[in-house]
């Protein structure tokens, strides 16, 4: 018998290969949990996720990705083949548990040397092994290139997958070992097939444990299941059924293509040692024929789509590297598995790596943020955990038995320290699970969040209005910025004061949009303000200040004149105390000016520190006109890229610190709810940090969950420092945000009536109303699966309760504790719990679609009507979604007596002003909050039937919010404050262009 030292040194020996198995093994189970757990720095694991979570580039170009991985493999396998020592490929002792190989077994079994009949001339009926291997490698080679195109059509259509069958191989190949191989084997031979004997004996001896592992491997998928998205499944295609048959159609090939090597393994281990490389040779082989079928097929595609070149061609440094690391780490495991398959045989692999990969995945689990997921049985866990441990039980006694036998010594018993090693191994994993407990909550999180936000907005009033004359404002803007106000500062002053302005002190906006540009020379910001408007392609207009009058540049572009005309209007009133200056005004929805981290910093930098002490005088710097460049002082220059059309999350996380998630994660499976994403600004599944929702740089995931991101209509970006005025931004880039025309000049307005009434609160239809259009992005190739409006409209009106359903618990009172919550997922739709009704459509049918998707969309959702804007205040409760920029629907909405329910990672120049659950209801794009806020206010059926079990409306609470915005609104809102808000940043932006920008300023009365 082999001492179990020497068996413990193989396990141990085979921990490379399963780390690398583990992307083979294409757990979805334990793909979904990559992004919940992408914090954790540790690596204890063979299977550990932390690893796999940088693998996230390749699997979002999995064909580009594989066709390299596959040709650097085969080469470098080639180049290896005489390098490797040849004991790696040799085995010491006889196996008795290899499937059938490709020679007759009866000859396979002969002594070593002899020749098999059809190597011998002149024997027609016979095929030689050398020429069966070459039609082996190309069937393999094509079944391989196939797997990678099943594998690219799986990956994206995450969303309509279901739980994986890779955890159920070692099974497959038990049964087959035994059915198969064993079987025939003892036919061959003439013995009396004994079943129990072919269990302990032969290939079959695995079935027992892979039975075991399989079951749990079963039961751990249900108990750790991953919460999925609102990212939508159609269910007008055939999506649902076609992707899991190709997720069988999958596994079938892994099975086939596993057997066919380990035979070719079999081979190389009975033949003479000369050999030793050719399982090695037989694998390089089929990974470049297959390399070169799958360019073909990808060029097939290519010439029949275009779009396909980003996916196949587009490389950047950052995706190649990656893509040969992968290619060294997949070699590796590649001769790590040859080596443990030609000592144990290929079950013994799959069963250790699924081993490894379920241990890994569920250890993992209990760190993922799940804390707002309804509470599941306990028997799922406890009987994963008693299969499990039977099954590693049962697979190392069969280990044992092999050793045993192998040497010839009589089998003894496993030391007594390996059971408490794998019963204390076991019993973390469970105890592990206790932090997955769903929290019972005392009290209700939205009084929570509502009485902190009244705090803070009142606390911020307080700040924001603390001067009472012109000194002390003075005074408190030397405070807040360390440097001297602006010249004109008096008459913004009185301005402001003669406009009855509430807001005099806070305006952080403007000074944080500005302040990289300290980092900037006067001179360089003129030039650049020219440059921007030069060239039409750049779609930047001008608005030129001269002597006190504002007017457009002679080379703006009439599709927007109506925005050039209302910041026209929105200036006029104190152009008058104006200095010479050249504006560069954005026309499109989207943002423009991304700046990378590191150099954003730096010209931030620039503007910190403390200016007081210095001198200053109050008149701007002589001749202002002749500074500023004039048409035909410059060449037309492009100074943007367009990337309309395209992913554009890439370029704007470009602003995020490179520790973060944004730059080191990439998310590709949009199915999965990225829970570690959305704690740091909720609590549970309120949102409750409306600022820190839209930042990029915590949430990989979003680069699916917006059209602005999955593929904007005009996006045309820089990554320079650019003087661009933008009527709203995401967060990261560097726009300079001022009040929109679009409110402005009214082109949309509240205006209650008598024909369109703005009832009291309590007298509104209890509905949640939205209509609009399908303009946040252009959809092509499915992207519209993930853009907030239409998954809005899905959510609403195709919601299931199939397995393809998106996770939305609700929070509701304990069935058993009373007076406390805890979050449950609902048997039915959670719609038909909510005490009001949805009205959510899109109006005249579907807007920016090309290829097949505006037609996909067609069939998914249905259209109504447009209505009057002014019907809007009929409903008591509006949803405000983004479009391609911010909602200018929202300004109106906060006027109503209606209750606002937005969403969206657009900001605006008032976003400062608001304070989320105080002024409006903020929900996260995800969506997957929408229902539980929705329940608190308008209240639910208990899921049980009991009278514990239901939640009571709060519908005061939604009308305190709906009264406190629009009381706010009145006040800070106006067009007044948006002239107010103009005024005191083009004083700002006077002085940064100014040569003489340190010398001069405000010292007060």
């Amino acid at each position: 018998m082999r001492p179990m030292a020497a068996i413990l040194r193989e396990v141990r020996r085979t921990a490379l290969p399963s780390f690398a198995k583990c992307q083979v093994f294409k757990s979805r189970q334990s793909i979904r949990s990559l992004p919940r757990f992408a914090d954790l720095s540790w690596r204890p694991f063979p299977c550990n996720m932390s690893y796999i979570f940088h693998v996230y580039q390749q699997l979002a170009r999995p064909n580009q990705a594989l066709i390299f991985i596959l040709s650097i493999s085969g080469i470098s396998l080639i180049l290896l083949r005489n390098v490797i020592p040849k004991s790696i490929f040799s085995s010491d002792f006889s196996r008795d548990d290899s499937f059938l190989p490709l020679q007759d077994y009866r000859s396979a079994n002969a002594p070593r040397g002899t020749k098999h009949p059809s190597s011998e001339q002149g024997d027609g009926a016979q095929v030689s092994p050398t020429r069966q291997r070459r039609l082996l490698q190309i069937g393999l080679a094509i079944a391989l290139s196939l797997r990678v195109g099943i594998l690219s059509l799986i990956l994206h259509n995450q969303q309509c997958t279901i739980s994986s069958f890779e955890g159920y191989l070692p099974l497959i190949l038990a049964i087959y070992g035994y059915w198969y191989v064993d079987r025939r084997r003892l036919a061959a031979d003439g013995s009396e097939i004994n079943s129990h004997l072919l269990a302990y004996n032969g290939g079959g001896k695995y079935v027992l444990p892979a039975i075991c592992l399989s079951i749990a491997y079963a039961f751990q998928a249900y108990a750790t299941a991953s919460p999925r998205s609102t990212y939508i499944c159609p269910l007008s295609s055939n999506a649902r059924i076609t992707v899991p048959m190709l997720q069988i159609l999958g596994v079938l090939l892994d099975y086939l293509f596993l057997i066919s090597v380990e035979s070719v393994v079999g081979v190389s281990v009975r033949e003479a040692s000369s050999n030793d490389g050719l399982s090695l040779a037989f694998l390089s082989h089929i990974f470049l024929l297959s390399s070169i079928i799958s360019l073909l097929g990808a060029g097939i595609a290519l010439a029949t789509n275009s779009v396909y070149w980003v996916e196949l061609f587009d490389v950047g440094w950052s995706h190649a590297s990656s893509t040969v690391w992968h290619s060294i780490v997949f070699c590796v495991g590649v001769i790590a598995a040859l080596h443990v398959t030609t000592h144990h045989g290929l079950s013994h692999l799959a069963i250790y790596v699924l081993c490894n990969c379920i241990y890994c995945n569920v250890l993992a689990h209990s760190w993922s943020d799940r804390g707002f997921l309804s509470a599941t049985t306990q028997i799922p866990i406890a009987l994963f955990l008693g299969f499990f441990l039977v099954g590693i039980l049962s697979y190392l006694r069969v280990e044992q038995g092999s050793a045993s036998r192998s040497s010839q010594r009589t089998a003894s018993r496993l030391p007594s320290y390996v059971y408490i090693t794998l019963i204390l191994l076991v019993a973390v994993l469970g105890w592990s699970q206790t932090f997955q407990t769903p929290a019972v909550l005392e009290f209700h999180p939205v009084g929570l969040l509502m009485s902190n936000a009244s705090d803070r907005a009142h606390a911020w009033l307080e700040q924001a209005s603390k001067s009472d004359n012109l000194a002390e404002s003075v005074e408190e803007y030397r405070r807040r910025y360390q440097r001297h106000p602006p010249p004109g500062f008096d008459a913004w002053y009185r301005y402001a004061i003669t406009r009855s302005s509430v807001i005099i002190d806070d305006y952080d906006t403007i000074m944080e949009d500005l302040k990289p540009f300290w980092g900037i020379s006067p001179a360089q910001i003129r030039l650049l303000s020219r440059q921007v408007v030069s060239d039409p392609f750049n779609e930047v207009s001008e608005v030129v200040v001269r002597n006190g009058r504002a007017e457009l540049g002679p080379d703006f572009l009439p599709t927007h004149r109506w925005m050039l005309d209302g910041i026209l209007d929105l200036i006029k009133d104190f152009s008058q105390f104006l200095p010479d200056m050249d504006l560069a005004f954005n026309l499109n929805d989207e943002p423009r000016v991304a700046v990378p981290h590191k150099t954003l910093q730096k010209l931030r930098a620039a503007g910190s520190g403390d200016h007081v002490s210095q001198k200053v005088k109050h008149n701007w710097g002589k001749d202002r006109a002749k500074h500023w460049l004039k048409p035909h002082d410059v060449e037309p220059t492009r100074l943007f890229k367009d990337h309309s059309r395209a992913n554009s999350f890439s370029i704007g996380s470009i602003a995020c610190p490179p520790t973060s998630y944004a730059q080191r994660a990439y998310m590709w499976d949009p199915s999965t709810l990225c829970t570690s994403c959305v704690a740091p600004h909720s609590h549970g599944v309120f949102l409750s940090n409306w600022s820190l929702a839209a930042s990029p740089c915590h949430q990989p995931d979003l680069r699916n969950l917006h059209g602005f991101y999955l593929s904007p209509a005009a996006y045309k970006p820089s990554h320079r420092l650019l003087p661009i005025f933008s009527q709203s931004k995401v967060e990261g880039y560097a726009d300079i945000l001022y009040p929109s025309p679009w409110n402005y000049i009214d082109k949309v307005f509240y205006n209650a009536s008598s024909m369109h009434p703005d009832l009291p609160f309590a007298e509104k239809e209890n509905t949640l109303f939205w209509r609009g259009a399908t303009s946040e992005g252009v959809s092509r190739e499915g992207t519209w699966k993930g853009m907030s409006r239409q998954r809005a409209v899905h959510l609403s009106n195709n919601l299931t309760t199939d397995i393809h359903s998106p996770t939305l618990p609700l929070l509701l009172p304990h069935p058993s504790l009373s007076g406390k919550y805890n979050y449950q997922t609902l048997p039915t739709s959670p719609i038909s719990a909510l005490n009001l009704s949805l009205n959510i459509s899109i109006v005249n049918g579907i807007a920016r679609a090309w290829d097949n998707d505006g037609s996909a969309q067609d069939a998914e959702f249905g259209f109504v009507p447009p209505t009057d804007f002014q019907d809007h205040w009929r409903y008591r409760y509006l949803l405000d979604i983004d479009g391609a920029g911010y909602s200018g629907r929202f300004l109106p909405f906060l006027q109503s007596k209606s209750l606002p329910f937005r969403t969206g990672i657009f900001r605006a120049w008032w976003d400062g002003r608001l304070t989320a659950w105080r002024h409006f209801v903020p929900i996260d794009v995800r969506l997957h909050g929408l229902f539980s806020t929705l329940a608190y206010f308008t209240g639910a059926a208990s899921p049980t039937g009991t009278v514990e079990g239901i939640m009571r409306e709060n519908m005061q609470a939604g009308e305190e919010i709906a009264e406190a915005g629009r009381v706010w609104a009145e006040k800070v809102l106006r067009k007044e404050d948006m002239e107010i808000y103009m005024f005191r940043l083009l004083l700002e932006w006077g002085r940064l262009t100014d040569d003489r920008r340190d010398e001069i300023g405000y010292m007060g009365p």
